[in-house]
């Protein structure tokens, strides 16, 4: 009896004090049921494994201790338990359960088949991102003396499709006990995914690095080394059969790849790379400078028994063990059966002899690289490339990126999602095929999240509207350095001005003070809404008080990207601060622990205009300021500053509503961008009149929301948020486009 039947036999709807709300996912080796956790009111995903008997203490013991284990392992890419217990039945049986995270966001296998119902393939540096993840995951539990025992898709959750949690670890171990050599069903791992010596009772850590190289082969070739009809027949071949050549299916594969991969299956442990890591930074490296095209063809299974095609047109419902498990049985074509391999199906021992029924019988394709000029490959016409087009797609965020920050100093790119991490991006290593950032970081939660480097690149302060764990009221502010790996030299927690609310806008004034512009609720009896701040961070421990601005925001904010009403003159000495239909301009200072403002001049928009200021800008050479107004279309405004005329120099007209802009920082080549709402990136060169004189596309990606733009300090690169599926970060070079 299963153990979900056991659980609803008793007529019971809880698990412990977890209540029950529905079933999720069914597997070979346990249920998972979505609970509810009245005590912290919240939803888990609570894993229940076979009922044993009550009697069986020795199970019980040994549940306890693996679970103990598990729920000891810390690592980003580890779904970590939350709570394991007990239940027992009416029919003197008990039910063990583990408590985890409940993740929406799917298993791996089911990224897999999403791409497989477009007819392609995941690209080549989203395959190695999940490899290189799962890998870090399995070096650390092998670490802690642990090892998985079932690594395959099914056992991999995707948060948002990009951040992956391996999951069910011990779980194998558990179930394959002695006690447990008898009973029907009962799973001890994965045939397709199992290395020769696990199959022979002897898992080690080189084991779970097999199961991975299992993996990359189906993620490269769109079909698995060994699939046969039988578990006997899969097993066999894993332990005595080589693996078909990868290039058999996908004959665009780099040779060094291929190298790679074969030697992630080696037959004996000790001839595998020395660890996971090791393996997946293998298969990064064979795909360095080899651009990718993913195209969906037709090709015949090989038959590594025979050395002949196989026909073969059903396919089994995959069985999995992570709580993602499909209760669907009309599996599309184009997905490899996974059964679960079961003590009474398959003779353990050292020197057990098992025989071959059947052949292999899978699932194939092929995805076609542009292939080097020493391959002879048949390839797909090369697309006309898009002139307009991103020279780099940066994909890490599980939400839309709300900032993007360039370095003064280095061609290194910071962004920040609400409520997500803190990522930094080297454009160089980007550019060399790396997906990965160079380095992330938990950032606190909060939303409309803004960025801004120290002038010399030292520090990256990270403004937060102080959502959690601060009250309403009061924003948040961390300094970390330059590699995000610490907090700056002085800070040993966040910082806060005492009368901040949420911040929008931010700049450094005079090197090391960092000036920030609040506004508080517009619901609240504060007429002053808003407020001035500053911090010298030559001296962390200064509790400065803001201090009210006149004016009145005089209406919401309803853009897509935080609002930056603050810029700071390339000199750092003045800073000009936007105010509805006013931009302030003046200098700031710190006096014993006071800001001081000092405002030097005003230049005022049309008094009979509805329209609402959005971003302030200051042009490169010091002499221009510019800003964008939000009607029913948006207007560009640039004032020539010298003159301290109350009425723009120019305006630049578009028929779009704009989001934000930014205006790079060369003198050379004073060159404006402007995102809006409908996916545009429009360059303007305001000496070469009032219409744009380029569009940058993003491909697939355009029309998609913009959420932040930013250009890099030597105007070379222009990078742009965006509200996507992937919440992609285009990036282009700008340089030789002709703007």
């Amino acid at each position: 009896m299963r153990e979900g039947e056991a659980v609803q036999r008793a007529a019971t709807r809880t698990l412990g004090r977890y209540q029950i709300i529905r079933r999720i996912g069914r597997g070979g080796m346990g249920d998972v049921w979505l609970c509810d956790d009245p005590r912290l009111h919240r939803q888990v995903a609570i894993k229940t494994l076979p009922a044993q008997s009550q009697q069986d203490r020795e199970f019980s013991q040994r549940f306890e201790r693996e679970a103990q284990a598990s729920a000891a392992l810390g690592h980003p890419h580890i779904l970590p338990i939350y709570d394991y217990g007990e239940q027992p039945t009416k029919n003197g049986q008990v039910v063990t359960y583990i408590v985890m995270p409940y993740v929406s966001g799917g298993s791996l296998t089911e990224r897999i088949a999403t791409y497989q119902t477009r007819q392609t393939f995941m690209p080549p540096q989203e395959a190695i991102a999940y490899l290189s993840q799962a890998a870090e995951a399995i070096d650390y539990a092998h670490a802690q003396g642990i090892i998985h025992r079932d690594i395959k898709p099914g056992n991999m959750l995707l948060r948002d499709d990009r951040w992956l949690l391996l999951t069910d670890f011990g779980i194998a171990h558990i179930l394959s006990s002695a006690e447990n050599l008898t009973q029907t069903g009962v799973g001890i791992g994965t045939p397709e995914y199992m290395a020769p010596e696990q199959a022979e009772g002897r898992a080690e850590a080189a084991s779970d690095l097999y199961s991975l190289a299992v993996l990359a082969y189906y993620l490269f070739t769109g079909c698995l080394p060994f699939n046969a009809e039988t578990s006997y027949a899969t097993t066999i071949q894993h332990m005595t059969m080589p693996p078909p050549p990868p290039q058999q299916f996908n004959p665009a594969l780099p040779p060094a790849f291929e190298m790679a991969l074969l030697h992630g299956l080696a037959k004996q442990p000790a001839e595998r790379p020395k660890s996971a890591r090791t393996f997946a930074a293998s298969l990064q490296q064979a795909f360095v400078g080899t651009p990718f095209e993913a195209l969906m063809i037709s090709a015949t299974p090989y038959s590594p028994s025979a050395g002949q095609p196989n026909t073969f047109s059903t396919i089994t419902q995959p069985t999995m063990s992570n709580g993602q498990e499909s209760a669907n049985q009309n599996t599309p074509v184009g997905q490899p059966g996974s059964r679960s391999l079961s003590r009474r199906n398959m003779l353990i021992g050292g020197s057990a002899a098992l025989v071959v029924a059947g052949g292999l019988g899978t699932w194939a394709a092929m995805s076609k690289f542009r292939a080097a000029p020493n391959q002879q490959t048949k390839s797909a016409p090369t697309p006309t490339p898009n002139p307009d087009g991103p020279n780099l797609i940066l994909q890490g965020h599980l939400k839309p990126a709300s900032s993007l920050a360039w370095s003064p100093q280095k061609n290194v790119l910071a962004s920040i999602a609400d409520q997500d991490d803190l990522l930094l991006w080297d454009i160089t290593k980007q550019q060399s095929g790396s997906p990965d950032p160079i380095a992330r970081r938990k950032a606190r939660k909060g939303s409309a999240m803004l960025l801004s480097w120290s002038p010399d690149g030292s520090i990256l302060a990270l403004a937060n509207t102080g959502e959690e764990p601060l009250s309403q009221d009061s924003a948040a502010i961390d300094f970390y350095t330059s590699d995000i790996s610490k907090l700056a030299p002085g800070f040993t927690n966040y910082v806060t001005g005492e009368g901040t609310a949420t911040v929008s806008g931010m700049c450094w004034a005079n090197k090391t003070t960092l000036v920030t512009v609040t506004h508080s609720p517009l619901n609240s009896n504060d007429s002053n809404h808003f407020r001035l701040w500053a911090m010298d961070v030559t001296q962390p421990g200064q509790h400065i008080k803001a201090i009210p601005i006149a004016g009145s925001l005089g209406g919401g904010f309803s853009l897509s990207a935080p609002p930056q009403l603050l810029a700071t003159s390339p000199d750092g000495t003045l800073v000009a601060i936007s105010l509805y239909t006013t931009i302030v301009i003046g200098k700031v200072s710190l006096l014993a622990n006071t800001v001081q403002w000092q405002p030097t001049s005003t230049l005022q928009f049309e008094k009979n205009s509805f329209a609402q200021s959005t971003g302030v800008f200051w042009a490169p050479d010091g002499r221009n300021i510019g800003t964008f107004f939000q009607s029913n279309v948006s207007s560009l405004y640039l004032w020539n500053w010298p003159n301290k005329q109350s009425t723009p120099a120019k305006e630049l007209d578009t028929d779009a509503k704009l989001i934000t802009m930014a205006w790079s920082p060369t003198q050379k080549n004073p060159l404006i961008a402007t995102a809006s709402t409908d996916g545009k990136v429009q360059i303007w060169n305001p000496n070469k009149g009032t219409a744009p004189v380029g569009t940058l596309n993003g491909g697939e990606i355009t029309n998609k929301k913009i959420t932040a733009l930013s250009w890099s300090a030597d105007g070379q690169w222009l990078a742009a948020g965006y509200d996507d599926n992937d919440t992609s970060i285009l990036v282009w070079k700008i340089q030789g486009r002709g703007f």
